[in-house]
């Protein structure tokens, strides 16, 4: 597939002749700009299709469960699903760790100690998931910074070997094809750059916006689980409290389990001060 930086000559002379008049170094060099060019075309496509799709999966998800609504968000299963949105590997960590701790909260501590494992697993998927939002951006980065150097080295060096093979009576006309030619590098390495800087701009924004709209869900999810581990935590604290009372009913009602010692046919013991003679006569 050719550059097309040719078709812009096609109205005035035939594309190749402009390839002609190009030396050897520079017809490398626009090959490979020609190259680049179908990979940049195709990352951009890529890129455009993949965070279209990403997208609609975060929303279709985050519909699924507005609908669904759960009056928990401890009642969505641990596991992942074979969906690929970021939210639900996002959630699904986020679970994950919940459950490890689960029958084991007892205080606030062991609430802090849980968030901060929630947290942890929550960012781990958020770097997974910016990191499939970034792919492709590398490359067309390369393009975009790489693509005019490298055309203007193929220009540079097309008009260095046209004034080296010079005369002292040479005319205007022996001059210009071998600058038309070192100027085709130049012209391919300036629309590989120009199309992929405009789709990297896009992308970046793109990939930003994504970005904070996962953040904003991951922070949703965890403000979520701690309300839900505190109401556990202070539900479990009433139950205490209302069996205190009960205890203690029963404790004064059973005759073995209140202090002091039981005494015989109602007579209350012997008073630990009485002398020792009268005690020894009151058992004969």
């Amino acid at each position: 597939m050719l550059n097309g930086a040719f078709l812009l000559f096609a109205a005035s002379r035939p594309i190749l002749w402009y390839w002609e008049q190009c030396d050897f170094a520079a017809k490398i060099i626009v090959v490979v700009l020609c190259v680049c060019s179908v990979w940049s075309i195709s990352t951009i496509l890529q890129k455009i299709f993949d965070l279209k799709r990403l997208r609609e999966d975060n929303f279709s998800f985050e519909e699924q469960l507005r609908n669904a609504k759960l009056t928990e968000i401890t009642a969505i299963p641990a596991a992942g699903t074979a969906a690929t949105a970021p939210y639900v590997k996002v959630l699904s960590a986020a679970l994950e760790a919940l459950h490890k701790h689960r029958g084991k909260i007892s205080s606030a501590d062991d609430v802090r100690v849980c968030m901060s494992h929630v947290e942890n697993a929550v960012q781990r998927a958020i770097g997974r998931a910016n990191a499939r939002y970034e792919k492709g951006m590398v490359p067309l980065s390369t393009f975009i910074s790489g693509g005019p150097f490298l055309g203007l080295l193929g220009t540079v060096w097309g008009v260095m070997v046209t004034f080296g093979a010079l005369t002292e009576k040479a005319s205007i006309a022996e001059l210009a094809p071998g600058v038309s030619g070192a100027l085709v590098a130049t012209t391919a390495g300036l629309l590989l750059a120009i199309p992929a800087s405009f789709a990297y701009n896009w992308a970046l924004g793109r990939t930003r916006q994504m970005s904070t709209e996962l953040d904003n869900f991951s922070s949703a999810v965890a403000d979520q689980i701690e309300n839900e581990l505190l109401d556990e935590l202070r539900a479990s604290k009433r139950d205490a409290t209302r069996e205190r009372p009960l205890a203690a009913e029963a404790q004064d009602a059973n005759p073995f389990l209140r202090g002091g010692s039981l005494s015989l046919a109602g007579t209350p013991p012997p008073s630990p001060d009485a002398p020792l003679r009268s005690r020894a006569s009151s058992w004969e």
